[in-house]
């Protein structure tokens, strides 16, 4: 909701607050519709170089960046999903020995035949089978066409869809203030994009390969086995479920805090314990004439020596017999330490099965955060359906993605392609209308429980602050007003500017936030225009119910303040009203 600049900003609980299912369901029909105009523009044969660059990075993009938003975003993906499995795969295999290959001839043999060596043959350092080695080096180049790709695009794409707002949240579902994030230019947006997380993770990954390609020497493949890290691209095709298992840990860091604090006590009580018990006593005998620690063995039939030679070894037997892991190795003989295993088994269970449950619990709760509605849950192994616009009922067909265009544009593209903060289509009118009525029937009902229940019955009317209520709950039905007028798009006829500024679509000047589709040269320009009046007469029909439900929400809000007499002191209230 945008609210006026006289105002002061409003505590959380008068915003209407956007849930992660709708701010995933808006992404998804966001870069669908990108998709589709961009493709629109490259289609044009009037469009100049810049725009169908523009255009043309726009689609790369998203197609790369968005399984969901075509069905070649798809196939793309589980291509993508392939290689980084294959690379896993082939970088395992490698390390089999049966899998390497011996050269004869090499520049640093590791020995050479010679009077002080043991060898009769050169013998080299095993290298890697050839064909495993080229799905390596395929795999590598694929992945690093699809990063430079990515950052290539970055400057032309819009912030929702390069930093997504759905996996910007707090651990309550809320989701975080982005008004700085539409004020970057190309630039930073860029860096910012290259310094995320997951690609810092893909150029950590790629980058050891091609060093080792240039300089393959023996100290350099150390750090080879950062291209395992590659495993994470993953977490890309899955960055959802990334974000639900994040959410979910921090959700439950005072639980882990507490399991970690009990853990420790107990391990050294545990192992003190243990030590003592199973430690034995330093002796010397036959079978140990150097002497040592000897402790009775399991049969109590001689003398063997005890694996717990100090207090970290009982320390390390406690966190693996309580983790179920266990050690054959070791193993209390002695009658104390059965008894001490017995308590330590059920201490376990116990310090095990507090967090599991609170973590099960922050689980469930994040996952229906993410995936509130069913059509967003995750699929993986069929691509998305294709588009097909919605015939709204008692109206001709609508144009598929009208709602949530800026004020001024015929297709959305100066909100969408630019920086502009815009709440768009995240929210359907009639649910922004009953929670914002749902939330002035709840104060006025708290106002007059507080009135009712005052004892200073005799206190004089505090007319002020009632008009101060009302004020309030005026700016907000014009708040409202302004932001529905703005997620459901212009008003007929409203502004001819964007007629003006088809020349500039898709301009490296502008980020791609000025894109009209109308094109008078088109041989489709009156037939779109008549559909686009066809459109507004519908959007005056619409904009008049929306008129009627806010003078009725208006009429409802007075009369509920009118409906008791003030007669007590609302000090109490002000900090939760204003």
């Amino acid at each position: 909701m945008n609210y006026h600049d006289d105002m002061a900003t409003p505590p959380d609980t008068y915003k209407p607050a956007l849930t992660v299912s709708d701010a995933h369901r808006t992404e998804e029909k966001q870069s669908r519709k990108i998709v589709r105009e961009a493709k629109q523009v490259l289609s044009y044969s009037d469009s100049t170089f810049s725009d169908q660059l523009n255009a043309l990075r726009v689609l790369i993009f998203v197609t790369l960046e968005h399984p969901r938003s075509s069905r070649l975003a798809w196939y793309i993906s589980i291509f993508l999903v392939a290689c980084i499995l294959l690379n896993a795969i082939s970088f395992m295999v490698g390390t089999i020995p049966s899998t390497l290959r011996h050269p004869t001839t090499c520049a640093d043999p590791v020995c050479e035949p010679g009077p002080t060596t043991f060898c009769t043959e050169v013998v080299c350092r095993p290298r890697e089978n050839r064909i495993i080695w080229h799905l390596e080096l395929w795999t590598i180049v694929i992945f690093t066409i699809d990063y430079l790709l990515r950052v290539f695009c970055v400057p032309a794409v819009p912030v929702d869809l390069v930093f997504p707002r759905s996996l910007e949240y707090t651990i309550d579902g809320r989701l975080k203030d982005r008004s700085n994030y539409y004020r970057m230019d190309p630039c930073k947006k860029t860096t910012k994009y290259m310094l995320s997380g997951l690609n810092i993770i893909d150029v950590i990954s790629i980058v050891p390969f091609y060093v080792y390609l240039l300089a393959p020497y023996p100290a350099i493949r150390v750090f080879r086995f950062l291209r395992f890290l590659l495993i994470f691209k993953l977490g890309r095709r899955f960055r959802e479920a990334g974000a639900i298992i994040s959410r979910t840990l921090r959700a439950s860091l005072p639980a882990l805090l507490i399991f970690v604090f009990l853990t420790t006590v107990l391990a050294i009580v545990f192992g003190s314990m243990m030590f003592y018990f199973e430690g034995g006593i330093y002796s010397v005998t036959m079978e140990f004439p150097a002497g040592g620690f000897l402790r009775p063995n399991d049969r109590n039939t001689a003398l063997e020596q005890s694996p717990f030679q100090s207090i970290f070894t009982g320390v390390y037997w406690y966190v693996v017999n309580t983790t179920t892991l266990g050690n054959a190795n070791l193993y209390p003989t002695t009658t104390g330490g059965r008894i001490a295993s017995c308590f330590i088994a059920y201490c376990g269970l116990l310090s095990l099965a507090l967090p599991i449950t609170i973590i099960g619990q922050n689980f469930s709760q994040q996952y229906n955060l993410v995936y509130a509605d069913p059509d967003m849950q995750p699929h993986l192994f069929y691509p998305p359906t294709p588009h097909t616009p919605r015939t709204p009922k008692g109206g001709p067909s609508q144009t598929p993605g009208r709602k949530g265009l800026a004020p001024g544009t015929r297709d959305g593209f100066r909100g969408k392609m630019g920086g502009e903060k815009q709440d768009i289509d995240y929210v359907p009118p009639e649910q922004e209308i009953e929670a914002l009525r749902a939330h002035f029937q709840q104060q006025i009902d708290a106002l007059r429980l507080h009135v009712q229940g005052s004892t200073a019955a005799s206190a004089a009317p505090a007319q002020q602050e009632v008009d101060a209520l009302r004020s309030y709950v005026q700016r907000e039905i014009g708040s409202l007003k302004m932001s529905l007028n703005d997620v459901q798009g212009r008003t007929p006829r409203a502004s001819e500017e964007s007629d003006m500024t088809a020349s500039r679509a898709f301009s490296p000047s502008n980020d791609g936030r000025n894109i009209d589709m109308s094109r008078s040269s088109n041989a489709g320009a009156q037939r779109r225009r008549e559909q686009e009046e066809e459109e507004d007469r519908e959007h005056a029909a619409q904009q008049s119910l929306r008129d009627a439900e806010i003078n009725r929400f208006r009429n409802q809000i007075t009369e509920g303040i009118r409906r008791f007499s003030p007669q007590a002191e609302l000090e109490s209230l002000r900090g939760g009203l204003y």
